[in-house]
């Protein structure tokens, strides 16, 4: 059902509705929502999220780099915990899919986006 373009905003995307997003950005081009979540703390810590990490059966990489773009790679977990005692402050990320599925906080962020 398309709505009009005068419907309610939704209130993650800004001045837009959902239809709108739907129509103009969602799967065409990318769209950023400053302060879409204002005032929202942290979910999960990152001793928790690298605990997950961990565990067999929770997919998770760790993404590791220096200065030049051609020095980035992609490990596979799990990871034994002594993994992050020799990660420095910068040049890594840790990637953790389906949190949603182990954090209740995380969880509930799915239903401001149950029109997808």
């Amino acid at each position: 059902m398309i709505r009009d373009r005068g419907a309610k905003p939704h209130p993650h995307l800004g001045k837009l509705s959902a239809q709108q997003f739907l129509t103009d950005y969602w799967r065409q081009s990318p769209f950023f929502a400053p302060r879409a979540f204002a005032g929202l703390d942290d979910l999960v810590d990152a001793d928790e999220l690298a605990g997950a990490a961990c565990e067999s059966g929770v997919d998770a990489r760790l993404v590791l780099g220096g200065d030049a773009r051609l020095d980035w790679h992609a490990e596979l977990g799990p990871f034994p915990e002594s993994r992050f005692a020799t990660l420095g402050p910068e040049n890594w990320t840790l990637l953790v899919q389906a949190v949603d599925a182990w954090c209740r906080p995380v969880a509930g962020l799915t239903k401001a986006f149950d029109f997808l």
